[in-house]
């Protein structure tokens, strides 16, 4: 199914619609409007099963205005690829696959992840314009699942949730050519649980989180010292989340002695990875930063596991 302006055609309209998405629905162009709920009937809504595909190439066009009309929920597969900017009115939940290749997305309610992935890509932006009757005004909420990639978020990221539950969100910046994965948050980054995943290849090759507002960093930090690796001088510093203001800071602490023989490594204020001793190529580190502590969780030498603390 295509949906794609037509000369002297109106456009389309929403009035207490379900379009149940068990394929594929592309939009091209041509703006959509949503109407009030008949009496008695809910708002619009789009429900993408987990075979469905919803791909919006649309710029400059909008779904919906008013979000309280519509509602978007995805277990499948929400594709944005855009020369430009979409604007989609609604209120979206997803536990699938949210996948930016080019352009920019408009949210005009709220915007939550329950389970799957974000993907951004390099130049790729979602926008977060939910007014103030929404209670959330320009956030992402990554409760589970990932967000992953190389781009914007214009708005505050939120990660987890503030009630206790086994979710376990993850931050992860991957770059598309093995370099840096950088992810800009424009807002505030509060982190309730789950952690921040960042890749290191090198002394100045390594992912980071650069936020413009505030950073609240309770939860837990994973910095992987990639298997293949440049050579990295002692005392390097990785500064992976970059914030003008913090909140719960991380502070320095050294691995325990049982582990650190090969390679030592702290964590200073302003989140910055220090390496403390030289390290050399094809070697694999992991490590964990629990509530403002380093853990290492496990390092492996020359094809040797060995565990530490958790």
């Amino acid at each position: 199914m295509e949906l794609s302006a037509a000369a002297g055609v109106l456009a389309p309209r929403m009035r207490s619609t379900d379009i149940a998405l068990d394929g594929t629905l592309t939009w091209n162009s041509q703006d959509v409007t949503t109407l009030a709920p008949i009496s008695g009937q809910p708002a619009s809504l789009i429900n993408i099963s987990s075979s469905g595909s919803f791909n919006i190439s649309a710029a400059s066009y909008s779904w919906g205005s008013d979000p309280s009309l519509l509602n978007v929920t995805n277990a499948g597969t929400l594709k944005i690829n855009n020369a430009g900017q979409a604007r989609l009115g609604c209120n979206y939940v997803t536990s699938g696959r949210t996948q930016f290749v080019g352009g920019s997305l408009i949210i005009g309610g709220s915007a939550n992840q329950t389970g799957g992935s974000f993907e951004l890509s390099p130049g790729t932006t979602i926008v977060l314009a939910a007014p103030p009757a929404i209670g959330a005004v320009g956030v992402l909420g990554i409760r589970n699942g990932t967000i992953t990639g190389t781009g914007s978020v214009q708005g505050s990221l939120v990660l987890g949730d503030p009630t206790p539950n086994l979710w376990n969100p993850v931050i992860a910046p991957i770059s598309p050519d093995g370099g840096s994965g950088v992810i800009l948050v424009t807002g505030d980054l509060q982190i309730f649980n789950g952690r921040i995943q960042i890749g290191i290849t090198g002394p100045s090759k390594y992912d980071r989180v650069n936020v413009g507002g505030y950073a609240d960093v309770t939860g837990i930090a994973v910095g992987i010292l990639q298997k293949t690796h440049d050579a990295i001088p002692a005392n390097t510093q990785f500064p992976f989340l970059t914030s003008s203001n913090f909140k719960n800071d991380f502070t320095t602490k050294t691995p325990p002695a049982d582990v650190e023989a090969r390679v030592r490594v702290g964590l200073r204020a302003r989140q910055r990875l220090v390496i403390r001793r030289q390290t050399h190529r094809h070697q694999s580190h992991q490590f964990r930063w629990l509530h403002a502590t380093l853990f290492p969780t496990e390092k492996q030498v020359r094809g040797r596991t060995v565990h530490g603390n958790r």
